[in-house]
């Protein structure tokens, strides 16, 4: 559970200061335009560039960005109870949103919002490519080297060294 002093601390603290805390942190580039949550839960690796409005927020699970990753524009990413964690050398193009929790939504008889949310986390290995307007769901896990084409929603995981396109995310060939 998150502390009250957590809560205002994550509130309080503008988000330009956040980055500039980052950056000297992690010795990595962060646009001040970005908004990044201040939690403990969350590594990034050196040499990484976030771009500007990119919205990255952490609430109990532990989200790891690994070294000289580049998180384009606009980008959305959440960590819920489950990690997230994304490798070395990523590559994520503008608009993409990777959402580390679900609704449960089986129970009809109950609102969806007052159902359980559940977090398994997401994995991206290192060299991955994610391009431009993708969404990655919870519980997935990228292998190695994969490519997402552009627009593509990954609900299952891809293979290492695969191109995956379309809705919902097909394997279409391997890389050589």
């Amino acid at each position: 559970m998150v502390s009250i002093l957590a809560l205002l601390k994550r509130k309080m603290v503008p988000s330009a200061i956040t980055c500039i805390y980052l950056m000297v942190k992690y010795k990595c580039f962060i646009s001040l335009k970005s908004e990044i949550q201040l939690t403990n839960n969350l590594i990034l690796g050196e040499k990484t560039r976030i771009s500007s409005f990119v919205k990255i927020k952490v609430t109990d699970g532990l989200m790891i960005i690994g070294k000289n990753c580049t998180i384009n524009s606009f980008c959305y990413i959440s960590a819920y109870k489950g990690n997230v964690e994304i490798g070395d050398d990523v590559l994520i193009g503008p608009h993409v949103g990777i959402h580390g929790s679900n609704y449960i939504y089986e129970n009809r008889d109950e609102l969806i919002i007052n159902q359980e949310i559940v977090s398994k986390g997401i994995r991206i290995e290192d060299g991955v490519w994610i391009g431009s307007h993708s969404t990655i769901l919870d519980g997935v896990t990228i292998g190695e080297g994969a490519v997402i084409g552009a627009g593509a929603v990954v609900t299952q995981d891809i293979p290492s060294y695969s191109v995956a396109v379309g809705v919902p995310a097909k394997v279409i060939k391997e890389r050589k």
